[in-house]
């Protein structure tokens, strides 16, 4: 189509839409590559033709955030009719050049849960909404609700959302360098934007060798065990000098303080233990999330998804029981994960062939 023919078409569709009474948006699709010239044209005429709504898409997130602004800020003022924005994140600007867009005067902003759309995807709708609520003062959806959403998209989708993922990711409210537990745990606004709890997360201070003596300090007060200076330094000093192990949990570090008061003597323990984990998952989460989650784990020689009463099963080969017992509990916390069951190989008996 030439450019005539196109604004005709844009016309006549917008009118057979208004004459049988419905509301209209008109989108202008690629529309932020666009001669400027023809935009206007375009999109002044599906105004006058009835069009409630425009929306200039960036379909291919090309448009930088001024760009964008400056896009809306003209338009608001040109257009009577409400503006929507739909923005692409091929370049990582969706969720800017939404919020630019926004300032410049669209009243209605395209999003999706876990940012899912073509190619690299649209705005997300958890990062969207936060930024609406705690930059500019807007509430708009349940913010706590939002990361449920996030395992049942993965499993209808398929498509599984990164561990570093902001508001919905796994590691989102992670802490474990040693400054930022530190001071994260005498004033949680110092390493986080907003508190966890505002979109239904809990913030995880993670013992590793990473950890400062803080971290760990709190932790022995949680639990109710009470450490000198002296033996809280050796077990720093112990915890570092594991770098294999990605997160100590209440029962190591109950075992680390028992041999540094000598509540308990060591015992020696078994190497190379093989187990087979069977796991259940929740119904509304996507298997294949959970199973590509439970391969990382060190130690894990097999993940496979299965039928029956559970959905995956796991071969474990552990370098001794607490590490063992560091790969059950690692699963067991992945989210998703509802049951699980785990036997011990006593015997393996090779085939001939």
């Amino acid at each position: 189509m030439d450019e005539k023919k196109a604004i005709d078409t844009a016309i006549t569709a917008v009118e057979y839409v208004k004459s049988h009474g419905v509301e209209t948006r008109f989108t202008a699709e690629d529309g932020t590559r666009a001669e400027e010239p023809f935009l206007e044209k375009l999109c002044s005429a599906a105004v006058d033709a009835g069009a409630d709504r425009i929306c200039i898409a960036d379909t291919v997130g090309y448009t930088t955030p001024d760009q964008m602004r400056a896009l809306y800020r003209k338009y608001s003022t040109l257009l009577k009719a409400e503006l929507e924005t739909h923005c692409h994140n091929d370049y990582g600007l969706a969720v800017a050049n939404t919020l630019a867009a926004f300032e410049g005067g669209a009243s209605s902003l395209s999003v999706s849960i876990n940012g899912i759309g073509e190619r690299a995807g649209i705005a997300s709708l958890a990062e969207v909404a936060t930024c609406l609520k705690m930059i500019y003062k807007i509430d708009t959806v349940k913010l706590d609700k939002i990361v449920s959403l996030t395992p049942l998209i993965e499993k209808y989708s398929g498509i599984v959302v990164s561990p570093i993922s902001p508001i919905v990711g796994e590691n989102a409210f992670s802490h474990k360098a040693g400054v930022h537990t530190a001071a994260v745990l005498f004033d949680p606004s110092t390493y986080e934007a907003f508190p966890p709890d505002l979109v239904g997360r809990r913030r995880q201070i993670i013992i590793d060798k990473y950890t400062g003596k803080r971290a760990v300090e709190a932790r022995f007060e949680r639990l109710g065990i009470p450490l000198s200076e002296e033996q809280l330094t050796e077990i720093v000093q112990s915890i570092k000098g594991r770098p294999e192990v990605t997160n100590y949990r209440d029962e190591d570090l109950i075992e680390l303080a028992e041999k540094m008061t000598g509540l308990c003597f060591s015992v020696e323990v078994p190497s190379k233990i093989e187990a087979m984990m069977a796991v259940k998952c929740q119904s509304n989460v996507y298997t294949t999330s959970v199973a590509r989650r439970i391969r990382v784990v060190r130690g894990i020689a097999e993940v496979c998804e299965i039928t029956g009463d559970f959905d995956i099963e796991v071969r474990i080969l552990a370098d001794s029981t607490q590490h063992l017992n560091e790969c059950l509990e690692k699963i067991r916390s992945i989210e998703g994960v509802e049951v699980t069951e785990t036997r011990i190989v006593l015997k393996r008996f090779p085939s001939k062939e």
